[in-house]
């Protein structure tokens, strides 16, 4: 099970309950992070991200835990339309709609 631990990176922030990430889990929170456009802030604290970027970081998050089910409220707010559009276009992949 991923779960975030307040003040580290993006990437270090994943971590597993019982104690250290195994490297499925980094490899899984790697991946997403590119998916969303958010790879070179892997090292950045969340708290210093924008609202669009953390917005993408949360994303980021259900598709490392590869998520059956995303409940998305305003997924693109904060989002400029560019980002906005990937972002719907990568939740219409995942649903299978290719």
């Amino acid at each position: 099970m991923l779960g975030v631990s307040a003040g580290a990176g993006l990437l270090a922030s994943v971590v597993i309950v019982a104690g250290s990430a195994a490297l499925a889990d980094r490899a899984a929170v790697t991946e997403a992070l590119a998916r969303v456009s958010l790879l070179e802030y892997r090292s950045r604290q969340i708290s210093t991200l924008s609202g669009g970027e953390k917005q993408r970081a949360l994303v980021a998050r259900a598709i490392a835990q590869d998520s059956p089910l995303l409940v998305l409220d305003e997924p693109t707010n904060h989002l400029d339309i560019h980002a906005a559009l990937d972002l719907l276009e990568l939740v219409r992949r995942r649903r299978g709609g290719e």
